[in-house]
This record gives structure tokens, C-alpha cells and sequence, in this order.
């Protein structure tokens, strides 16, 4: 089957959705063959590793220092996370649709900020 067979079949089943990817490497029975044996292994491997590590990190977690320095850590984390919010909050910002996303070109607390700095931003780039 050739690629233009094959995508137009794709384009029967799932419409304009469809996609394909023709990828670089080449694999085989043999070499999948050899990763499902090699995953035995490592899978038994990870499984002690696992075990052990979460052990060591009950172990941890228990302790009381530990404790005291993740809620603290956690309350300046949202003390910063606060002030960040605030320190880019403007009543106005202006953009572009992006379909998935609005991309902020310029905020200011007036129409005429926002206005100045898209301005600056042209001409920084003429520039």
C-alpha cells in the first residue's frame, strides 16, 4: 500500500483528523522480542528500588524538622505566589486570539498605558 492509499483510507475512517507519522527508526519482531525480556528485568529491578526508596521516605517524612520546614516553605510559597498575582494585575490588557490561547500584548491600569506600551514595544522592534 502506498502512503497516498494508506492516508486516503486514514481519511475515510477519521475524516480531516487524520494523521499519520512515518517514524525514522526501524524496529522488528526480533528487537521488540528482546525489549519485552529486558523489561522483565528492569521491572523487577525498579519494583526493589521502589520499595526501598519509599521507606527511607516514610523515614523522612516522620521527622519533625522536616515537617516544620515544609509548612513553612509552603506558607511563603503562597505569600509569593499572592504577591506575583498582584504585582501583574492590571485593569486593562489587550491581545491576540491565538485560537488556543490569548496572548497578552500590553496591560496597563488605563487604556492610554496599555496603548503607550504597545507603542514601545513597535518601536523597540523597528529598532
Amino acid at each position: 500500500m502506498t502512503r497516498q492509499e494508506a492516508f486516503k483510507k486514514l481519511q475515510k475512517l477519521f475524516g480531516k483528523k487524520a494523521l499519520y507519522r512515518v517514524h525514522t527508526e526501524l524496529s522488528s519482531p526480533e528487537k521488540r522480542q528482546q525489549a519485552r525480556e529486558a523489561m522483565e528485568a528492569l521491572r523487577a529491578k525498579h519494583e526493589d528500588v521502589k520499595v526501598r526508596r519509599d521507606a527511607r521516605q516514610k523515614e523522612l517524612l516522620a521527622d519533625p524538622t522536616y515537617q516544620e520546614l515544609v509548612v513553612e516553605a509552603r506558607a511563603l510559597y503562597q505569600a509569593l505566589d499572592r504577591a506575583r498575582g498582584e504585582m501583574s494585575y492590571y485593569k486593562f490588557s489587550i491581545g491576540t486570539n491565538e485560537g488556543f490561547a490569548y496572548m497578552v500584548e500590553a496591560q496597563g491600569d488605563t487604556w492610554e498605558q496599555c496603548f503607550e506600551e504597545l507603542e514601545r514595544k513597535k518601536q523597540s522592534k523597528a529598532s
